[in-house]
């Protein structure tokens, strides 16, 4: 909602909770404009939105959104430095299923259903567990069930004030995001598992994906280009959004990838003969390079945050992508 070229306010809806940002008079608009149809209750500086917790320090430029976690019956255990190990999601991937145990898929289901919103909200840190965990709704055994009540519970345990922290950093807020792509990661089925993520400003992520590609993909070029397209079209989207809020990026947008044949055939086409069953997906990234909609650059696979939404990592590695991903947790001291 835009009220002038100079005043202005945003007006974010869920049911009959809205949210608002803006200029003080575009705000005075705004509520002027709701009153005069609808009885209305105003909350300045909200402490919670939809189950969403906001803590902010405004002197630092500093605000933070995190869940309000309920139990699962775990309060008395360890916690767990990360969500999933990579011994755990292959003994997770290589479990026999059936179908026939319906009280083990219920009791499955419930859990998986309690994690899921947490990802898609404020936990990114959760999304690759919860999307591996997504492909045994149907045919979870008893095994599966002990697994996801396990680790996963008991990294919530000791990240259970975790949240997104935004910290726009130094100047304008700037764009930029990084892929990644995790080659016939799934035991069962050969399929790749890709993932991205958007951030604005030096912490902030807007934007996290991790999913199970649908074909499969003959090469890691072919795996990573796949992952790079899906995070270009996200940019292209964002970029339009962010121009409509009137924070239109100004230069190209910075996307990272740890495949140097990616960033290579972003600005030309080479070897094509070995990858032509993928050619439209490199000519698609090409087109975006062309129009300075984005930059590819290739970084060292161990500085690409987007791996923790492919596969599960050790601790060293998923706590430094955590970082990038979330911000630093702990609130800043107020400035003088």
């Amino acid at each position: 909602m835009f009220v002038g070229q100079d005043n202005y306010a945003i007006v974010g809806s869920h049911v009959d909770d809205l949210l608002a940002t803006g200029t003080p008079e575009g705000l005075q608009m705004t509520d002027d404009t709701l009153t005069s149809t609808f009885k209305i209750t105003r909350k300045r500086n909200p402490t919670v939105v939809t189950g969403v917790q906001i803590e902010r320090n405004r002197t630092a430029r500093w605000l933070k959104l995190h869940n309000l976690l309920a139990e699962y019956n775990m309060t008395d255990c360890h916690p767990a430095s990360t969500p999933m190990d990579p011994g755990m999601a292959r003994a997770l991937m290589l479990l026999p299923t059936t179908p026939e145990d319906p009280e083990a898929r219920k009791l499955y289901q419930r859990l998986v259903g309690s994690l899921l919103w947490l990802p898609n909200k404020t936990r990114p840190d959760m999304m690759f567990t919860v999307n591996l965990l997504c492909r045994f709704l149907k045919n979870a055994t008893r095994k599966h069930f002990e697994l996801a009540r396990g680790r996963p519970l008991r990294y919530l345990k000791g990240t259970v004030n975790y949240g997104l922290v935004f910290q726009p950093g130094d100047g304008e807020w700037v764009l930029s995001g990084a892929s990644d792509s995790d080659l016939a990661g799934d035991l069962a089925t050969s399929r790749s598992t890709t993932g991205f993520y958007a951030k604005m400003g030096e912490y902030g992520s807007v934007v996290c994906s991790s999913s199970l590609e649908k074909k499969i993909s003959t090469s890691t070029g072919q795996a990573e280009t796949y992952a790079m397209q899906s995070l270009v079209k996200e940019i292209v989207w964002d970029r339009h959004l962010l121009s409509q809020l009137r924070c239109r990026q100004t230069r190209p947008t910075d996307l990272e990838t740890d495949n140097q044949g990616v960033e290579q055939q972003s600005t030309k086409a080479i070897n094509h003969s070995t990858a032509k069953h993928y050619r439209i997906a490199q000519a698609y990234i090409r087109s975006k390079v062309d129009d300075q909609t984005i930059k590819v650059k290739s970084v060292h696979t161990s500085k690409n945050a987007a791996d923790m939404f492919t596969k599960a990592l050790h601790a060293p590695l998923f706590n430094a992508h955590r970082l990038t991903i979330m911000g630093p947790q702990q609130r800043p001291p107020d400035l003088d």
